[in-house]
């Protein structure tokens, strides 16, 4: 049977301690991520109601014209609480709470 201090090394314990390179470049929000790949607009000062609504994926469009193997849905509520639901024909293994 294995110990836990078996998996500790010095190098472990000690590496999260070493200084940090000044040149070492701050990590990108999501945001600045999406904003590299595609023009990303910003919409100011929405109120709940204004953004409550049923977002699906994939789009109804879409839907008409090729037959998908499943779909989310996303219903977001004027109190800000939501559902999120997935459709599939094979359902992933998921674990939920």
């Amino acid at each position: 049977m294995m110990t836990i201090a078996k998996w500790w090394s010095p190098a472990l314990v000690f590496a999260p301690l070493l200084p940090q390179s000044s040149d070492t470049k701050t990590e990108r929000t999501p945001l600045e991520r999406l904003q590299a790949q595609i023009d990303v607009v910003s919409v100011p000062n929405l109120t709940p109601s204004q953004l409550a609504g049923q977002y699906t994926n994939p789009s109804e469009e879409l839907n008409k014209r090729v037959t998908p193997m499943g779909s989310e849905k996303l219903f977001v509520f004027p109190d800000g609480s939501y559902i999120f639901t997935i459709l599939s024909d094979i359902a992933p293994d998921t674990i939920s709470h």
